[in-house]
């Protein structure tokens, strides 16, 4: 006996935009919804205009580490740079030993 399929069977595959019967997809994009966000015009005045201390602090802050890379790179380039294994190993197993509690 041979058995023929009277209709193929159309899969639906999610990853597809599929047409909707009636309605252009123009239409269908302009019914949903999207997100939305305000910022009021105080919070953008505070983000624009930092504390004076708070930036004085960063500034120093930038000061002291750009001072130090320079410190560290010029002390590898000149051979003097030298790694203290304890202190290496110490960081090392307060490390681990906090990860494990």
């Amino acid at each position: 006996m041979k058995i023929n399929e009277s209709q193929p069977v159309q899969r639906v595959n999610p990853y597809q935009k599929h047409s909707y019967s009636g309605r252009d997809s123009n239409q269908i994009k302009s019914e949903r919804k999207t997100d939305q966000v305000s910022i009021s015009e105080e919070a953008i005045h505070l983000a624009q205009t930092p504390d004076a201390e708070e930036s004085a602090v960063q500034q120093a802050e930038r000061a002291n580490r750009e001072n130090r890379i320079h410190d560290l790179k010029s002390s590898i380039q000149d051979g003097t740079y030298a790694v203290d294994a304890r202190e290496v190993a110490r960081k090392v197993y307060d490390a681990f030993s906090q990860s494990q509690s």
